[in-house]
C-alpha cells in the first residue's frame, strides 16, 4: 500500500503546483510518470484513487479544492 500512500502524495503536490488552472486530467499526470504501467499489481486501486481525484477542481471563491463528485471541500 506504500505504492498508493506515494501516488497520493504525488497528487496532493500536483494540485499544489497546479493551483492556478480551474481543471486539468489526474490521468494526464500518471501517464506521464508511466505509475499505471509500471505497478499493474496495483492498477484496481490506482484506478479507485484516480476515479476519487479525477472530478477535483479548484473553487478560486473558497481557495480549496473541490470533489464534485462526492460534493467535498479538500483542504
Amino acid at each position: 500500500m506504500k505504492v498508493i500512500k506515494d501516488i497520493a502524495n504525488l497528487v496532493v503536490e500536483n494540485l499544489k503546483k497546479n493551483n492556478d488552472k480551474e481543471y486539468w486530467s489526474i490521468y494526464d499526470l500518471f501517464e506521464e510518470m508511466n505509475l499505471i504501467r509500471s505497478e499493474r499489481k496495483y492498477t484496481g486501486a490506482i484506478i479507485e484513487l484516480l476515479n476519487f481525484y479525477k472530478a477535483i477542481t479548484f473553487n478560486k471563491e473558497m481557495n480549496c479544492w473541490r470533489n464534485n463528485y462526492y460534493g467535498i471541500n479538500i483542504i
